[in-house]
């Protein structure tokens, strides 16, 4: 893939990148920045922006380190990123919400 259109988001001392089509509805909600994506919620501490970078495939290197599918690794908005797999978000990313819009 080349060329995506990357939400970067931050969480802790990490960045992660979403496919920015992916992305439904940004909201901020009692303190914390909830990024809806397909079915999902995640959470996260601050959204970096929206920059286009050339996704790699991670390889076998990051399968001890993350277990779920990822779509790859990149460099957007200035940082390298884990690229989510908008179909198998990580639970750690993920957050219940009481409503979903």
């Amino acid at each position: 893939m080349s060329g995506e259109r990357l939400l970067v988001l931050r969480k802790g001392n990490a960045a992660y990148a979403i496919d920015a089509s992916a992305v439904r509805v940004i909201r901020r909600c009692q303190g914390r920045i909830l990024v809806f994506a397909g079915e999902e919620t995640l959470a996260a501490d601050d959204v970096v922006g929206i920059g286009a970078a050339a996704v790699r495939t991670a390889g076998a290197t990051m399968q001890p380190y993350w277990p779920q599918p990822l779509a790859g690794l990149a460099i957007a908005c200035s940082l390298p990123v884990v690229v989510l797999d908008p179909r198998h978000l990580p639970a750690a990313l993920r957050t219940e919400t009481e409503s979903t819009q």
